[in-house]
């Protein structure tokens, strides 16, 4: 009769063959370096790699871009240079999908001078502690998300419609082909931004681009995965679309514009 004991040591047993296959990997990584800050470093290199592979970055399913997929393509340094280049969208109708503080609403509207600009968000971020490390009250000055945005751009008018709730539904509500430009910096999960994508690619005109923010598989700030390259790649690979701009940014959260393939190049200013 087996006792308790066995049973234990049975349950056990992956655990411990699981920490020596760590045991033994550790060793292969540090080497023979001995002090322990090359010990600490070769265990953070190692504890993200294992996070990376769990987090399946290296799924054979993933879905990579080609060379066909880069048309005219253009790097710049920094998101506000992409935006200040795309001259073929000025004056027309532009949507932001997630608004945070309107710091970035604001460019597009001095930049880009829209007709229209329509903003999409749940406006709740002040139900948060802080954003960016600065506490949300005085983010917004001891207001309502909403009424934080709406003060901000009061002097607009009509130029500016501002949408609250889920930009699913929201953005569902206008009719297809409404907007020249799409700024997406909303939810990055993978069922997220895939969502908001399938709605951009028919709300867009047929000579528009969408501009998606944060193009990286992993935020280490806050120590999350992010599904933008995977939802983006498979817009461009599935609908053939093409790469048309890449902005760089300090931390490599970088941003990608993209447009249909029968559509001409953004930097065009005759392209609308």
């Amino acid at each position: 009769m087996r006792n308790d004991r066995t049973t234990d040591l049975e349950k056990q047993a992956p655990l411990v063959q699981q920490l020596t296959r760590f045991k033994r990997e550790i060793k292969h990584i540090c080497g023979q370096a001995v002090a322990p800050v090359f010990q600490i470093g070769a265990i953070r290199k190692y504890a993200m790699h294992r996070a990376a592979i769990a987090a399946g970055f290296w799924n054979d399913d993933y879905p990579t871009l080609e060379a066909k997929h880069l048309d005219n393509t253009r790097l710049f340094a920094n998101r506000e240079d992409l935006i200040s280049a795309m001259r073929s969208v000025e004056g027309g109708v532009i949507a932001e999908v997630g608004v945070a503080h309107g710091l970035f609403s604001e460019y597009l509207l001095n930049e880009l001078r829209p007709k229209k600009f329509v903003a999409f968000d749940t406006f709740n971020m002040h139900e948060w502690d802080t954003y960016c490390n600065v506490p949300t009250n005085i983010l917004f000055n001891n207001m309502p998300h909403l009424d934080y945005y709406r003060r901000k751009f009061a002097d607009r008018g009509s130029q500016v419609v501002i949408e609250v709730g889920r930009s699913n539904l929201n953005l569902a509500k206008y009719p297809d082909k409404s907007f020249d430009l799409i700024c997406i910096d909303a939810d990055h999960s993978y069922e997220g931004v895939k969502q908001d994508a399938n709605l951009a690619k028919e709300k867009v005109t047929d000579n528009g681009v969408i501009v998606f923010n944060n193009y990286v598989a992993f935020d280490f700030f806050m120590g999350e995965r992010y599904g933008v390259i995977r939802a983006v790649n498979e817009l461009i690979i599935n609908s053939d679309w093409r790469v048309c701009g890449l902005s760089l940014q300090c931390a490599m959260y970088c941003d990608i514009a993209i447009r249909k393939q029968s559509g001409p190049s953004p930097w065009d200013k005759k392209a609308r």
